[in-house]
């Protein structure tokens, strides 16, 4: 056949552009268990981060604590909830006797994650004025089994992180 312009037409060839259906459902397939293997690491990497957060938050509102208490010359502490699911900066004001919860962000109740739990023997650390502490060990763990460790030295205050379980 000769076109308008004078030019023979090549043959028509058959389309052969696309992907036929078992080749995209064999696409779907690899990619349907790839994320299948994957879902379960995201999950156990999330607990982690999510554990490593809740422990520096904790630490750095300790620190904290103890900045406040030695600049203010008053005693400051952090208290927690009976079940260890919430805790808060406090200090003890004058004229009124006792602690009192920090007014604005410093003093809102800080939940903890309910997948991770923390142990300890205190309810409450207290920061004092000279730069001691309560002596105390803190464990926050999650569902993994991992464990960090929040140690407060009582003779300077020093808040530390492991990221083991410390005796």
């Amino acid at each position: 056949m000769i076109s308008p312009t004078g030019r023979r037409n090549p043959p028509h060839k058959p389309l052969s552009a696309g992907f036929t259906l078992v080749e995209l459902m064999l696409v779907v397939t690899i990619i349907s268990i790839l994320i299948g293997l994957s879902t379960p690491l995201f999950r156990r990497t999330f607990r982690d981060i999510q554990l490593e957060n809740t422990c520096l938050n904790l630490s750095k509102l300790m620190r904290y604590a103890r900045e406040r208490a030695i600049v203010e010359r008053l005693r400051y502490r952090i208290s927690f909830d009976e079940e260890m699911r919430a805790y808060w900066l406090e200090a003890e004001l004058s004229p009124e006797p006792g602690f009192q919860r920090i007014k604005g962000r410093l003093g809102k109740a800080n939940p903890v994650p309910e997948d991770i739990k923390i142990k300890g023997q205190e309810r409450e650390v207290t920061f004092y004025p000279d730069g001691e502490a309560d002596q105390t060990s803190l464990y926050l763990m999650n569902s993994n089994g991992k464990v960090y460790t929040l140690e407060v030295r009582g003779i300077d205050g020093y808040v530390k992180i492991f990221n083991y379980r410390r005796e």
